[in-house]
Parts: C-alpha cells; structure tokens; sequence
C-alpha cells in the first residue's frame, strides 16, 4: 500500500482521522518499522533485550505507547501485546518482565484493584503482599504514579562509590572493571556485595560495553528475583544473617556458578549447609518453609474444591465430609496402613485435603526423607501438595516459563479431578478408576489469572 493511501486526505480534521506516528513518518521510517515487526514474529528475548530500554515498550504495547509518553504521564493505560501480525511470540511473552520495559520514571502501576509499587531506581514491581508484577497477552495497566527520580540517582551514586571506596583493596574488582554490574544492581535494590560476589564469573571474559555483556546482566538480575520468589520467609535484609538468606545465597550460586560450593564456603556458609544442599533439589528445600505465599495458598485451596474435600484435611476418598476420624494426628506411617486396609474395599485410598494416593505418600516419604514418625498435620499436608505445585512446574509458571495452558495439563496430571484442556476431560480418564474433571477447562484460567496476573 502506498504512503499516500494511508496518509488522510487534507480534507479530514485529525480528530475525525487520528493520525498514528507511524502513517506520519517517511517511507523509509515505514519500512523500518515494517521489518522491526516482520522481526518480533520470532525474536528471541534475548535479542529483544538488545533494543534499547526507551524503545522496547512500543513493540510489545497495542497502541506502540512511547517510553517517553509513559514517563511523562501524557499517557497513562496501556496494554500489552506480544501478538505480531498474527503471529504470537511466545518466548517473549514467557520472558519479559515490568521493569525491562517500564521507564525508570513509573513508580506505582494498577492492574485491575492490585496496585504494584517500585522502590528502587529500576526495581521490580511488587505489591503490598510482595507479590511481583508479571506481564503477558492483553494485560492492561494504569500508571497511578510518575516520579522524579534525581533524588534516587543520587543516592545511588553514593552507594556505588562508597562501596567503591570500602573495595579498593579487592583485587578482582580493580583490575577488572565491573561498575556495570555493580551500578545496575545498585539500581536495581541488588546488594552490590552479593552481585559482584555471585554474577561476575557470568561477565569477567565478556568485552566491556558489549551489547551482550549487558543483556548478559539484565538476564541474571532478572533471575535474582525469580530465585527470590522460592523464598517468601526471607524478609530481604541482606545484612541480617539467616538460615533463609544462606538458602537464598545457596540457590543463587547453585543456578549461576559450576564451582558453586568453593564460592559458597568462601561466602561463609557452613560446610554441613552446603552439603545439605547439594543433596537437596528445590522442592525439598519447601519442607523448611514456615509459611506459604497467600496466592499459592490460594490454588491449593481451589485444588481442594476441585477434589470435593472443601478444606477438610480429614478427608477420605468417598467420604469427603468425615471428621470422625482424625487423621491429622495420625504419623505418616499410620496413614498408609489406613490407606493400604482401605483399598480392599474401594477403588482408591486417596485421604486428605489434597487427596494422595497411598503410592504417592510413600514416594515423598521416600524422597524427601521424612520421619515416618511425622504428623500428617495440616501444615504436613500443605508442604506435602505445595512440593507437588513444584514438581508440576509452579515457579516455571510464576515465571512466565510455562503459559497457563501448559501448567494445567501438569496440574492435571497430579489431580485427577482437574481438566487436562478443552475437551473437560480428566488425564486419567480412560484408567479404570472412575475418574472425571470436577472443573470447567476455563475456570482454572480465571482462577490462575486472579491468583498471579
């Protein structure tokens, strides 16, 4: 189509006729944005992590919203799109975060009644409840707040060269130049000690300034807070040493450095915690939590309503609703042998308000090392199905590694009773077992979108 189909008569008013950026630049500015968008078909996220901060809103925004319109409040909603023609990106739907593409200008956003706030110069966006902002297909968001943030670039640039003054005797850190590293983590609410300490094996034989030196940093300082959502007892005091912390340190280095154990002992960390947590995969490290995110809570909940429990942790298959048997104060060895006694006379032992199979018990117990001799408490039994969460992939999905279809069909897979896709059916439906989806296929969708989104 040519420019001047496209560009509006001189008779039409421009409140009749909106006239995009895009209608009034040049050809040549037309065939750049043609072949930008042709690209975003299948753009890796890394590559899109290439373009420059103040161009990468446009791209993935339904109205291509300007950075600096943003920053400025001249526009104040904007919803996101990572569709390109008809062609959706699902990798850089998967991958990109609020703070690669926010100005640093944002400093509280709305989505729906969650009001999501930044306190570092580009940190994360979290909620009162720490919940982090995460963005995907159609999300709209309303900019609540725009501030001046010289007062924070200061303070940052203290920080950066004070920590520079107190360092002026490590070696690495003056013979090399890592001010990149340690001025984004600074920006970023990263303590610089533990950046440098943890990331910069990942950057030292990478050229300085190279674009993939810093598309290096913005994936590992992304990741910083994507291992920080394992961890929701740690209250983030980086100066306060705790076992949480330790865990943390343990996990972050364990996911970024090959020689992870040296640099854990040199960190401080007790040779029996790292030995303890060498042997020890993610989901075993969930058994130490005290507490568990309200959201995830939440899909447990709904997962106990989908298998016709309602919250009673004294559950049995059949009879959902009994509480004359108490089997919260029962160990864990008790429990099988109720269940192995019961399975004579019914089809299934499944017992608890998450309903595990008796087999399924004692592979955990197994595992995961439990004492035989535990309670099957409530606590017990949370921990227990939030490990199952894990193993079918929560923090992929929390992460935006799976999308909502792909982490219902893992959910369906440890729940009979949830669907495995559009078609309402049970995974196991063809087993023998009389098992069937409770849950319309969408009603999962809207219970995710309103735990996470």
């Amino acid at each position: 189509m040519s420019v001047e189909k496209i560009n509006p008569t001189p008779k039409q008013s421009p409140k009749e006729t909106p006239v995009s950026p895009e209608t009034k630049a040049s050809p040549e500015a037309q065939k750049v944005l043609a072949e930008t968008r042709e690209k975003l078909k299948t753009i890796s996220s890394r590559e899109f992590l290439k373009i420059s901060e103040w161009e990468r809103l446009k791209h993935i925004t339904k109205a291509s919203v300007d950075s600096e319109k943003l920053s400025t409040w001249d526009v104040k909603e904007i919803e996101f799109s990572f569709s390109f023609d008809g062609k959706f990106n699902r990798e850089l739907y998967l991958k990109t975060t609020a703070w690669q593409v926010l100005p640093k200008e944002v400093r509280e956003v709305k989505v729906w009644t969650e009001t999501y706030t930044r306190v570092g110069l580009k940190w994360e966006f979290f909620s009162p409840q720490n919940k982090r902002l995460t963005i995907h297909e159609n999300t709209k968001l309303e900019v609540s707040k725009i501030g001046d943030t010289k007062e924070i670039e200061k303070q940052n640039d203290e920080v950066f060269s004070k920590y520079k003054v107190e360092n002026k005797d490590n070696k690495e850190l003056t013979e090399n130049n890592f001010d990149d590293l340690l001025k984004q983590a600074i920006d970023r609410w990263i303590d610089p000690k533990i950046a440098m300490f943890v990331f910069w094996d990942s950057i030292k034989n990478m050229p300085i300034l190279s674009i993939d030196r810093q598309v290096k940093l913005e994936e590992l300082l992304t990741n910083y807070y994507r291992v920080k959502a394992r961890f929701p007892k740690w209250n983030w005091n980086i100066l306060e040493e705790s076992e949480e912390k330790n865990n943390f340190v343990l996990s972050l280095l364990k996911e970024t450095n090959s020689n992870w154990k040296e640099k854990a002992k040199q960190y401080g960390i007790k040779d029996e915690e790292i030995e303890k947590h060498s042997k020890m995969n993610s989901y075993e490290a969930t058994l130490y939590m005290s507490n568990i995110w309200s959201w995830d809570q939440g899909l447990l909940d709904y997962i106990s309503v989908c298998e016709w429990t309602y919250w009673n942790y004294n559950a049995i298959y059949w009879n959902w609703n009994q509480n004359i048997i108490d089997f919260c104060s029962m160990s864990l060895n008790e429990i099988l042998s109720y269940q192995k006694d019961y399975k004579k006379s019914r089809w299934s032992a499944a017992i608890g308000k998450y309903q595990f199979m008796d087999y399924t018990l004692k592979d955990m117990i197994t595992r995961y090392k439990l004492d035989w001799n535990a309670k099957f408490s409530p606590e017990m039994q949370d921990k227990l199905a939030y490990i199952k969460l894990e193993e079918r992939w929560l923090n992929n999905f929390k992460s935006w590694s799976i999308n909502k279809k792909d982490f219902q069909l893992w959910l369906s897979q440890e729940w009979a009773s949830i669907a495995k896709d559009n078609t309402w059916l049970s995974y196991y439906h063809w087993d023998n077992m009389n098992n069937h989806a409770s849950n319309a296929w969408k009603q999962i969708f809207e219970v995710l979108d309103n735990l996470y989104v």
